[in-house]
């Protein structure tokens, strides 16, 4: 090979080596053009989620449930369950459902929790989609509680008892005491366990001009109790003189105002009588005898000692 064909050889290929190397040492950056918005100021990017989790913190208080049933409604029909399933009680109570089944974000679905296994209400919450994960707030679960409830209120005119408070009292020792609100009604909520006692005992005590008045009530396989208490004269009673308080337990009601007058009954304190004749330091008055029956009060007349009683205002 002659020294100039060598030469040329040479040159094309240092020539060569030279383009391969700028080839792959060299590079340039792509320009993208703005995007084009056709009649929107902005652009947003929705990730859409095709399950949602859902779970139900409980906290149980009363009762050991032996299962539970959860169900799912969407907002378009809820007497109809799009899910029902059943839960034993070391199960979590959540569910990982299809996002179709339920309603969008501005319209409310519903969670419903039946407890099974002893007298549980069931517990209902509503949710709206708000993400993949929706927890629910804590519900607390126990057996139906023992309603026991009522009003305190005057016989005469119906009106309630200022001040007026209620205790009730079972054989086991256990013993609560409420006050009335403004309408004279109360309401006592207990655990289911009272229903071991059978029996409890309802007394009502309105301060200042009435006597105390108890009532017994029979626990049985019911939960809820209504004892209601009618207090003081009746209207018909109310008329009949001047209302007194007697001061003393056991005070003599007598047939006349003489000491030695037979006597026809004792008289408790704090008991309403109305007063028709002032004889000295003796009394005539009138006593009212109500049944629980509800029949018609039945009128006695009688004679106290003056120091033994006073005027009252009802």
């Amino acid at each position: 090979m002659t020294r100039n064909r060598y030469l040329q050889l040479l040159t094309v290929f240092i020539g060569v080596c030279s383009v391969g190397l700028l080839t792959r040492c060299s590079f340039s950056v792509p320009h993208y053009p703005e995007p084009i918005l056709l009649g929107e100021s902005s652009v947003s990017i929705e990730y859409t989620f095709g399950t949602v989790d859902i779970a139900w913190p409980v906290k149980i208080i009363d009762g050991h449930p032996t299962a539970y049933r959860l169900r799912f409604y969407s907002g378009k029909d809820t007497t109809k369950p799009v899910i029902d399933r059943m839960l034993l009680p070391g199960d979590p109570i959540a569910a990982r459902l299809p996002r179709s089944l339920f309603l969008p974000d501005t319209l409310v679905n519903w969670a419903e929790l039946i407890p099974l296994g002893g007298d549980y209400p069931a517990r209902r919450q509503s949710f709206s989609y708000t993400g993949p994960i929706i927890t629910l707030d804590t519900t607390v679960i126990q057996l139906r509680p023992v309603i026991i409830e009522g009003a305190v209120r005057l016989l005469r005119n119906g009106a309630p008892v200022p001040a007026s408070r209620v205790t009730v009292t079972f054989p086991s020792g256990r013993e609560e005491t409420l006050p009335c609100d403004t309408s004279g009604a109360y309401r006592f909520v207990f655990p289911a366990q009272v229903l071991d006692d059978s029996s409890c005992t309802v007394r009502t005590v309105a301060p200042g001009s009435y006597p105390a008045e108890m009532k017994s009530v029979t626990l049985n396989a019911g939960k809820q109790y209504r004892v209601d208490f009618w207090v003081g004269p009746t209207a018909e009673f109310f008329g009949k003189g001047a209302p007194y308080i007697v001061l003393e337990d056991l005070l003599p009601f007598r047939t006349g105002p003489e000491n030695g007058a037979t006597i026809q009954f004792l008289l408790p304190r704090d008991e309403i009588i109305m007063v028709t004749t002032v004889a000295g330091n003796r009394l005539k008055a009138i006593v009212e005898l109500r049944s629980e029956t509800g029949e018609k009060p039945h009128y006695v007349e009688g004679w106290v000692p003056a120091s033994k009683v006073k005027p009252v205002e009802l």
